[in-house]
């Protein structure tokens, strides 16, 4: 029987199917990568504008920077997300009036593109997503805790204050600048109102001697490899790094140390 031309077999349609299908079998894992590589970069980008804002509060507050547990009673930017409001780095989105612990959208600078709050997760007593909102001001990047925390040596703390109270540190005297993070991946186990366990979910702290999140749960706070098994970190001199497991046990912050109450300094060791 004459072939009809412009007309394909069976056979023919299958084996183009066939090619194709590899194609893209062969194509998708790079194209994954590279919209992992995208969103990383996008990731260090935001992480490098909410560090504007950390150094602009301190130049516009005495070279005092704020701690990722600070309590409103001693900032009215007690969280990395109000602080990028308040002070006009980012819009505030309508989320109400009071900026800290509020309902917002996903996808603020403050927060890294990778990390979405599950669905049905319960955040500071509000159960995800909130009327049109899918998550906290205060799922962001964690800052590094100073509450109930240690210090590195020669770090500058306030002055007559309980030991509880040391929230602020003065940013010239942050330990090695160049080399240890003070803002970066974090994140927190997200359960629903029962307390099972939904995923993860942005972490406004970071405690340095938590470790890492690795392929385990690990604990809250901690650094979150989410960038191809490496978490983005900002250092206080303004660059941005991608650390791994082993880098999160190089820089642990050190033990409770002595204050001195002349100074405000607290000295501790390393470990």
């Amino acid at each position: 029987m004459k072939k009809l031309s412009g007309v394909f077999s069976l056979v023919e349609l299958l084996v183009v199917i066939a090619i194709i299908a590899l194609l893209a079998a062969l194509l998708l894992p790079a194209l994954k990568k590279a919209k992992g590589m995208a969103l990383s970069s996008q990731c260090q980008s935001n992480q490098r504008q909410c560090g504007v804002a950390l150094i602009g509060y301190a130049g516009d507050f005495n070279d005092w920077v704020i701690g990722g547990q600070l309590s409103e009673t001693y900032a009215a930017y007690a969280s990395l997300s109000a602080l990028m409001m308040g002070l006009g780095y980012a819009p505030v989105n309508n989320c109400g009036a009071n900026l800290n612990n509020n309902s917002t959208m996903f996808g603020q600078v403050w927060q890294c593109p990778v990390q979405r709050t599950p669905t049905g997760c319960r955040v500071s007593g509000t159960t995800m997503p909130y009327y049109s909102y899918d998550c906290k001001t205060i799922n962001s990047y964690g800052v590094r805790s100073l509450y109930y925390s240690s210090y590195y040596p020669g770090e500058l703390l306030p002055a007559n204050t309980t030991d509880a109270n040391y929230q602020f540190v003065k940013l010239p005297s942050l330990y090695q600048p160049s080399r240890v993070p003070y803002m970066v991946d974090s994140c927190g186990r997200a359960c629903d109102a029962a307390g099972n366990l939904l995923g993860l979910y942005q972490w406004r702290c970071w405690y340095m001697g938590a470790g890492d999140f690795g392929n385990g749960w690990g604990s809250d706070g901690a650094l979150h490899l989410r960038h191809s098994k490496r978490g983005n970190v900002w250092m206080p001199d303004g660059h941005v790094s991608s650390w791994g497991a082993a880098d999160t046990y190089e820089f642990r912050c050190p033990g409770a140390g002595t204050i001195n109450s002349s100074t405000g300094y607290r000295f501790g060791y390393s470990y």
